[in-house]
């Protein structure tokens, strides 16, 4: 089905037209008539297969019939919560995109930087904001945001946004919405956590699933390299230069494994960046879109980009730490592949990871391709150290094997090696006896004495009785 069948404004069909788009994905067949309709919704989907764009559409055509672009002081009208920083820029640019030649105002407000830009803009007016709960809800306290008149409430990536803690966030700013507004929740999986959620917020919803466990992503080839955990470096610098990719992604665990592998990767690359949640706003955001354009050809990172970021073309997405979940698995995949076109994930597989792998393919079959053996039999440039042996300090055939034992020492050089005496750490006796210690040798001359500065000898003195006398002695003789 084309967006023409779906009847939108010329001017949002000439967006999607420019941005490449000519069919509607599953998603957005079955949920845009639903929108429009009025229902609440609650859709879970793929990654990659056009979620944003399924509720950015009708929104955007509803609030455009208003024709309130010449009202100066405009109500927030639709408002979208995104877990992240990076997906809620995301959001942003594809609602942007979207409503070109509309006169739709569309701003993002999410922590990490100042709020001064964004209470100027929340003053001139906003029809729809996008935003992460923390800042949202920080600058509802301050009195800046007013939630009376939204028409549309959606939450994006509800399931990740219930992992990170944001449940209580989202029930607060939820109450603070004072009309009835249509609610739409869209997720990657439908967890028990999720429908809890949906029963307190949405009324009467209509449900769709178009992410069936059955079919996972197929337009990824997924491949596998069995590999100890200390392998794993030799592994990459190996793929990388085999397959000399032109964009890939390289997710690691940890953000300090991370900067560990950034600082290998610039050393021998040098177009190298990376991203993960120690990095300023302005830094990840420089970072994300010198990737997208192409000025650097690798990007490490943590689970912080896995979702929602939206990457032309991404050639490779590999995982040189497995995550701990499927779903963390599947939403990096999900980076490459997008809107029909091919990717290629490739996974390192340490022993510690092989339950995640028995997980993985017990819920979607066999789907990796096992290259290990490809690389089992190649020659490792480095030079491997051989193990110390004591043959190895003959280098000539016809020298003599090295004995640990002491050769003989003798002071004399001119006598041979076989007529030395063994070496003994004790003193040789002296030809001389010893005498006895006597205090009055110490002195030079028999006759000296005492020496005064004055130049003049002095006799010893008498060694004085320094014993104390009694107190009661000395008062008498006070008294008297």
């Amino acid at each position: 089905m084309t967006f023409e069948t779906l009847t939108f404004d010329r001017r949002i069909i000439k967006n999607l037209t420019r941005e490449g788009y000519e069919n509607a994905t599953e998603i957005q067949e079955k949920a845009i008539p639903i929108i429009r309709e009025g229902h609440d919704l609650m859709a879970s989907a793929q990654t990659g297969t056009g979620k944003t764009a399924a509720f950015a559409l009708p929104i955007i055509e509803s609030i455009a019939k208003k024709h309130m672009s010449n009202q100066k002081k405009r109500p927030i009208q639709a408002v979208i919560l995104a877990p992240t920083r990076e997906l809620a820029q995301q959001i942003t640019q594809s609602f942007l995109d979207y409503s070109q030649n509309t006169g739709l105002r569309v701003r993002a407000i999410y922590g990490g930087v100042s709020k001064r830009n964004q209470i100027m803009a929340l003053k001139k007016g906003v029809d729809v904001l996008v935003a992460t709960p923390g800042r949202l809800l920080d600058l509802m306290n301050m009195r800046l945001i007013d939630l009376k008149a939204i028409e549309f409430f959606v939450l994006d990536e509800a399931d990740r946004m219930l992992d990170m803690g944001f449940i209580d966030d989202v029930k607060t700013i939820y109450s603070k919405v004072e009309t009835e507004c249509q609610t739409l929740l869209f997720s990657a999986t439908i967890s028990k956590e999720v429908e809890k959620l949906a029963k307190v917020m949405l009324k009467d919803p209509m449900r769709l699933d178009t992410a069936p466990k059955e079919e996972p992503l197929r337009t990824i080839k997924q491949s596998l390299f069995r590999c100890d955990e200390r392998h794993k470096n030799r592994l990459l610098f190996t793929f990388i230069h085999e397959n000399k990719p032109q964009s890939a992604l390289i997710f690691t665990r940890t953000k300090q494994r991370a900067d560990s592998l950034f600082k290998k990767l610039f050393m021998e690359l040098g177009t190298v960046g990376i991203i993960h949640g120690d990095k300023t706003q302005r830094d990840r955001l420089n970072t994300l879109n010198a990737f997208k354009r192409g000025e650097i050809t690798i990007l490490v990172a943590t689970d912080v980009v896995a979702r929602g970021i939206d990457i032309h073309e991404l050639e490779y997405v590999i995982n040189y730490d497995m995550p701990d979940q499927v779903e963390s698995y599947i939403h990096r995949i999900g980076r490459t592949g997008r809107n029909h076109k091919h990717g290629e994930a490739v996974s390192f597989v340490s022993p510690k990871d092989r339950g995640v792998i028995k997980e993985i393919e017990s819920l979607y079959g066999r789907i990796f391709h096992d290259r290990s053996e490809q690389t089992s039999d190649k020659p490792v440039k480095n030079k491997v150290k051989k193990p110390f042996t004591n043959n190895n300090k003959s280098t000539k055939q016809d020298s003599k094997p090295y004995n640990k034992k002491k050769k003989a020492y003798s002071k004399d050089k001119n006598t041979a090696s076989g007529d030395a005496k063994p070496y003994s750490k004790r003193k040789k006796a002296s030809n001389t006896e010893a005498k006895p210690y006597n205090n009055d040798e110490k002195r030079s001359n028999n006759d000296a004495k005492p020496f005064n500065r004055k130049g003049k000898t002095q006799k010893p003195k008498a060694r004085k009785n320094k014993s104390k006398k009694p107190f009661y002695a000395s008062y008498k003789k006070n008294k008297n």
